[in-house]
């Protein structure tokens, strides 16, 4: 009965942790659109996720300009840098920019100045 009894509480407990955060302990999709004038977007910029107290990740955005990474749920803040690797392959140079994140936003979009 006694280990019934730690089930149902470890149960209870994962489903109060989901209702009052939104997601289990784990990893959540932190991510966003690359965009050169507010509605291009731009593929192929270089995005680096440096999360506090971990490695830094990096991905590329895709053909929309959309990018994302898992972020743990123990890592509160990071930056994040944005650098056009590719030149004017991708509609024209871009400035490279830094944005720092906290977990309680997860949707970073960004407009990139073009570099002239």
């Amino acid at each position: 009965i006694e280990k019934i009894i730690v089930t149902v509480l470890t149960f209870l407990g994962c489903g109060m942790l989901t209702s009052c955060y939104g997601c289990m302990p784990g990893d959540f999709v932190l991510g966003g659109t690359v965009t050169s004038d507010g509605t291009s977007a731009i593929k192929g910029v270089s995005v680096s996720c440096a999360k506090d107290g971990s490695d830094t990740e990096t991905t590329t955005t895709d053909e929309n300009g959309y990018y994302e990474f898992a972020i743990n749920a123990d890592c509160i803040s990071g930056t994040l840098t944005f650098t056009d690797t590719d030149g004017a392959d991708n509609g024209g140079s871009f400035k490279s920019q830094t944005k720092k994140f906290t977990t309680d936003e997860t949707n970073f979009d960004v407009t990139l100045e073009k570099d002239e």
